[in-house]
């Protein structure tokens, strides 16, 4: 390597690290963020955990004239690298058929960091366990999701 090329990438990571310094923030980008989001996530995971239930748990949503959902809480939150994973138990209740309980998986990509809070983005659904249902739409996914975690919201570390 040339040594303008290696002057020249040591002058950008130097830049890059006083701003992630000098303005506390860490936009969740390489890997090596995402490992140091990771650990800090899992740490703070109980506190996360207590401010989305503070939100979410024991919430109910008119779904149609005979549905209704009911978050009753979310049970863990855990960091993979830089996506946050939600499990939480849903009831569906229903007029007609029998109701419906089971639990819902749902991740969120961590968009910003700071050395106070945590930002979530793009909440999306990845499993759904309901008994005495077949499928769900599509559209009641992406519904759950943001009803469990919204999009665009940092919780306090």
């Amino acid at each position: 390597m040339k040594r303008n090329t290696l002057f020249r990438i040591v002058i950008i990571a130097l830049i890059g690290l006083f701003f992630t310094i000098s303005t506390g923030t860490i936009f969740a980008q390489n890997s090596t963020k995402c490992k140091l989001v990771e650990g800090i996530g899992n740490t703070s995971k109980e506190r996360i955990l207590n401010q989305i239930n503070a939100s979410a748990a024991g919430s109910e949503y008119k779904i149609s004239k005979r549905k209704k959902l009911i978050i009753n809480k979310v049970k863990s939150i855990h960091f993979e690298g830089c996506k946050a994973i939600v499990v939480a138990d849903v009831n569906l209740k229903r007029k007609i058929r029998r109701n419906a309980n089971g639990t819902v998986r749902i991740t969120a990509i961590v968009d910003k960091y700071t050395k106070k809070q945590v930002c979530l983005k793009n909440p999306k659904l990845d499993k759904i366990r309901l008994s005495n249902t077949l499928r769900v739409g599509e559209g009641f996914y992406k519904w759950v999701a943001n009803k469990v975690l919204p999009n665009n919201v940092c919780y306090s570390l």
